[in-house]
């Protein structure tokens, strides 16, 4: 899983997308092979199949409304740094480290 502070900068990320280019909803998911897993996001999910783009190797945001192929550079660039710390979160989380800002028992 992904920290709290990283959830929260996907959904303010997200509502951000969504205000700007007019989107019903947003959100990130993690690649999974031909799965994908929701991660957070911001708008109600919709019917029918929603538009993505492939942020990395392990990273896809997903939306439902209008957005041109031309945005999609855009959301790129918006986004890189945000999905540079998720790789981070979940590399870290795979192999078994301490994913800072979570609490652990021992």
């Amino acid at each position: 899983m992904i920290t709290e502070a990283t959830r929260r900068t996907l959904e303010a990320k997200c509502k951000a997308l969504c205000d700007d280019c007019a989107l019903e909803c947003a959100y990130f998911a993690q690649v999974l092979g031909p799965r994908r897993h929701y991660l957070a996001g911001h708008g109600e999910m919709k019917p029918g199949k929603p538009c993505q783009i492939l942020l990395s190797a392990h990273l896809a945001l997903f939306w439902h409304g209008s957005s041109g192929k031309e945005a999609e550079a855009d959301v790129r660039n918006r986004l890189n740094g945000t999905v540079r710390r998720i790789e981070r979160d979940l590399a870290n989380r795979d192999a078994g480290l301490p994913v800072p800002g979570r609490h652990h028992h021992a």
